[in-house]
């Protein structure tokens, strides 16, 4: 027991000895340092002090504070330079973004520059070379970087033609501020053909003199093919390649404006083919189209440039002329800076002779006429609408002449046309206004001078002109199609005639009435006429129907199924005028035909020419 105590006593001693010990280490620690680090904290002080702006007495420092001072300025400096380098981390992640986005940028231009087929490029006038960028040099050829960045290498590429104004307008936007744009010709290394849209500005500095340029290079000719095109298409024939009409208005609006200038002479010439509606129903419109397109190298062939054209003293003419097509088969030729105009007479009659040689399409020979009408400036007209009227009013007259033939403008036929209008408008209100009437003209047997039947003549009261004749009407009324309506009213008027005449007790008489062209071609003609005939009670075989042998062989297997149809319905049928068309027994025997009306011409020498009879 002793020496367990005496154990614990010694090992008591000892701990208290070493904390002893520990103790005094660390105050001999802390007084050490209070000295040593008693010069660095009154320099700290001192250095403090002097960046205040104040003094520095010998007696003011109080190390026992100014140690607490110089532990606190520690920490601030080291919290400081933790907030820089933070600081300097974020705007380093910053600067790392803005670089990002300015690639993204700069890759989102250089693609956007591709698919619009623009670069672009600036020049420091103090620098010797310019910058492009890459799809500058892509436009113009060549691969980014492969040559000089100068003004040199893009006008070595420009046609030779266009490189003077090119210059020019650079030396001008050196000389001042200012813009400039222009479409430029160019052939690239590869040699192919461009059109480049060229735009650039020039800025000065302070001094006013310039400093810079810089612009675009955008390649256009997609866009410029495309416009040809557009214009192409807006201007010109596609079938032929000749100009339009609009295109033809505008010529004929500066071969006005010329000869205005120069007091000169030109023809308008209108040229329309003969029965070319034929040959689309015979032969289709496809070896229609084929014969147009012949017809339209031929007529350039006739006023091709550097040709002439004779005259009667023995000298030759030169001879200008512009080819178009209007519409259909309608062409138009103009001859600039005539001397005399016969000449254009003699260019209709070469027009008419080639015209009448044989075209050859897909194998089938074929032939046809032209007509062609003349206007010359001024005495025809000093406007062009007023020329091409003009002209057109005397191709109508060489067709009524017999066509394949020329004639030149008159006054007359301007006069005729302008009545011939005024009548057409006339005649449309005359159905309105009830100025048609009917006059029955009887038929007589002569063996016993009984009224056999009657026909129906349709007249016209008119309020001023009187009782104008058919002869003068009729023909305006087939032509604008008012002819339909008139022989509907023929129709129903003549059977209303015929009841009134039932009613007072007069015996039943054969009504004719006579069927015009387009009349007879309507597919309701047969049910029209039957649902007049029940309307006014009036027996079919007192109507006797009237055409001429014109139309009932224009069509003859159509005809043949509207007179069997007409026929079954019980009404007469009579053939007028026979002996002016194709006077065919043959085909009279055909048709299913009630009476034979044989024209007076056919029958006026009957008794002194035996043949005849």
């Amino acid at each position: 027991m002793r020496a367990v105590a005496e154990s614990e006593q010694g090992t008591s001693i000892v701990v208290t000895v070493s904390i002893l010990a520990l103790l005094a280490t660390l105050w001999c620690v802390y007084r050490l340092m209070h000295y040593l680090s008693r010069p660095l904290e009154v320099a700290v002080t001192i250095a403090d002090r002097i960046a205040e702006g104040g003094t520095v007495p010998e007696d003011s420092f109080n190390l026992s504070v100014d140690v607490g001072n110089l532990i606190q300025s520690l920490g601030r400096m080291y919290r400081n330079l933790n907030r820089y380098q933070t600081e300097a981390q974020q705007h380093r992640r910053g600067l790392e973004e803005k670089i990002t986005q300015l690639a993204d940028s700069q890759a989102s231009l250089a693609e956007a520059q591709r698919l619009a087929q623009m670069g672009n490029w600036s020049w420091d006038i103090a620098m010797p070379q310019a910058r492009w960028s890459d799809e500058t040099y892509r436009i113009l050829g060549f691969e980014p970087g492969e040559r000089e960045p100068h003004w040199r290498t893009y006008l070595s590429l420009v046609d030779s033609e266009e490189q003077a104004s090119a210059q020019e307008s650079l030396r001008a936007l050196l000389a001042a501020p200012g813009d400039f744009e222009a479409e430029h010709h160019i052939t690239t290394p590869q040699g192919l053909y461009r059109v480049i849209l060229n735009q650039i500005s020039s800025i000065a500095g302070p001094d006013g003199r310039v400093i810079r340029l810089y612009g675009t290079v955008q390649d256009v000719t997609e866009r410029k093919r495309a416009e040809e095109k557009m214009h192409y298409l807006a201007m010109y024939d596609v079938l032929t390649g000749l100009p339009n009409r609009q295109c033809f208005n505008e010529q004929l609006d500066h071969s006005v404006m010329r000869a205005q200038r120069s007091k000169s002479m030109f023809a308008v010439m209108f040229i329309d083919l003969d029965r070319f509606k034929r040959i689309n129903d015979t032969l289709g419109h496809a070896t229609g189209d084929l014969l147009l397109k012949e017809v339209a190298v031929r007529l350039c062939g006739c006023v091709r440039a550097g040709d002439t054209v004779g005259r009667e003293d023995g000298d030759v003419e030169p001879l200008a002329g512009r080819v178009a097509r209007l519409a259909g088969d309608e062409f138009t030729v103009t001859l600039d800076a005539l001397h005399d105009p016969r000449d254009a007479g003699r260019v209709a009659q070469r027009i008419l002779l080639e015209m009448a040689r044989p075209f050859v399409l897909d194998g089938e020979e074929v032939v046809v006429t032209s007509s062609v009408g003349i206007a010359i400036y001024p005495q025809d007209g000093e406007l062009a609408e007023i020329l091409l009227k003009n002209a057109d009013a005397a191709m109508y007259q060489a067709k009524q002449l017999g066509k394949n033939t020329y004639q030149f403008f008159a006054g007359a036929m301007n006069s005729a046309a302008v009545a011939k209008l005024k009548m057409e408008g006339e005649l449309r209100h005359a159905l309105a206004r009830n100025e048609l009437l009917l006059h029955y003209q009887p038929k007589v047997d002569v063996h016993t001078g009984r009224i056999t039947g009657v026909e129906a003549l349709m007249r016209w009261q008119h309020p001023e002109r009187g009782l104008v004749p058919p002869g003068m009407f009729i023909p305006v009324a087939e032509e604008t199609g008012l002819i339909v309506a008139m022989g509907e009213w023929v129709l129903e008027e003549a059977c209303w005639q015929k009841k009134l005449w039932r009613d007072a007790g007069l015996p039943g008489i054969d009504m004719a009435i006579n069927l015009a062209s387009p009349s007879f071609r309507q597919a309701d003609l047969v049910a029209r006429v039957a649902a007049t005939l029940r309307r006014y009670q009036v027996p079919p075989a007192e109507l006797c129907l009237e055409a001429t042998e014109s139309i009932l062989m224009r069509d003859a297997d159509v005809t043949m199924v509207t007179l069997n149809e007409l026929r079954d319905l019980g009404v007469k049928l009579s053939v007028d005028d026979f002996g002016t068309g194709y006077s065919s027994l043959s085909y009279l025997r055909r048709f299913p035909l009630n009476q034979l009306k044989i024209d007076r011409s056919f029958v006026n020498e009957v008794t002194e020419n035996a043949d005849d009879a």
